[in-house]
């Protein structure tokens, strides 16, 4: 009997000893489990991690090349000149009293011959436009005795040739008295150099227009000349531009003439034709620029 109770006792031990030890067994499993799932979720948020990096790294990779095409289109495309017309070319030979050379620098440098004047005008040539669509215009403009330059323009825009337009202030020390002109598209350009050089008297805008109320800020005279039939002109914008300008600004409309007669150049894109010449709406420009640095002597 004493025996029985023993084994009994003993069974009963034994049985507690395997239950705590199935208990430790489970409770091991459970955290086995746990620690399993626990990398399997640290595992799957790594991966969606890596796939996030790798889709914005794609995304970016994707930015640079669009953007590097891109800028290589654009490039491209500023390098297609407009096509010059015959009368450009012949105006590139020196003759009636004008002397034109070409500078370090490619600038080319239109002066009278018997009188050079005291003023320096730059002509800002708008964008895709070569310098020599400016020959005609620069050896009137130097037959009234001013010194005229037309730079060449990087990438041919105004926007990239900041320095090149200022290198001509510096190199040209003894010229006291500047007029700029813009056109077109370099509109800006010219009021930006008007606005930081002082020796700059004078802007002059030809189918051009500043956005905002920088024009004010210069204090200088400007002009703005325009035709009734440019195409590429906003003139309700245009405008509005004008009734916000300071008092000593000038304008003048030419009836018939467009954007593109400023230049002697094929017809810009956008830009309507003409009903006049380039020669015709040219020389209206320089008899209104002559009378404006005119005006400007006079009222000082």
């Amino acid at each position: 009997m004493l025996r029985e109770i023993k084994e009994s006792k003993l069974r009963i031990r034994k049985n507690k000893k395997d239950s705590s030890i199935d208990t430790l067994n489970i409770t091991m499993e459970l955290e086995k489990t746990l620690n399993i799932n626990q990398t399997l979720e640290l595992e799957k948020e790594k991966i969606k991690k890596e796939r996030k990096r790798f889709v914005l790294k794609l995304i970016l990779a994707l930015v640079v090349v669009i953007s590097i095409i891109s800028s290589i289109v654009y490039v491209i495309w500023l390098n297609k000149t407009y096509k010059v017309n015959e009368y450009a070319n012949h105006a590139m030979i020196s003759s009636y009293g004008v002397d034109i050379q070409k500078l370090e620098g490619s600038t080319f440098f239109f002066t009278n011959n018997s009188n050079k004047g005291d003023i320096g005008i730059i002509i800002i040539p708008a964008e895709r436009v070569e310098q020599k669509s400016y020959a005609r215009f620069s050896k009137s403009l130097a037959k009234k005795n001013h010194q005229v330059f037309v730079p060449k323009l990087t990438l041919n825009s105004a926007m990239f040739s900041k320095n090149k337009i200022e290198e001509i202030f510096k190199k040209h020390e003894d010229i006291t008295k500047w007029i700029v002109v813009g056109h077109s598209d370099s509109g800006n350009m010219a009021l930006k150099i008007a606005a930081n050089e002082k020796k700059v008297i004078g802007a002059v805008f030809l189918g051009a227009y500043v956005i905002g109320d920088d024009l004010k800020l210069i204090n200088k005279p400007s002009l703005l000349v325009w035709g009734t039939n440019d195409g590429i002109l906003d003139f309700s914008k245009f405008n509005e531009f004008k009734k916000n300008l300071p008092d000593k600004t000038f304008f003048h409309e030419i009836v018939g003439g467009n954007n593109s007669n400023f230049a002697d150049i094929q017809l810009l894109n956008n830009d309507n034709n003409a009903n006049i010449s380039n020669e015709e709406q040219q020389n209206q420009v320089v008899e209104q620029v002559q009378k404006f640095i005119e005006n400007i002597y006079s009222q000082k």
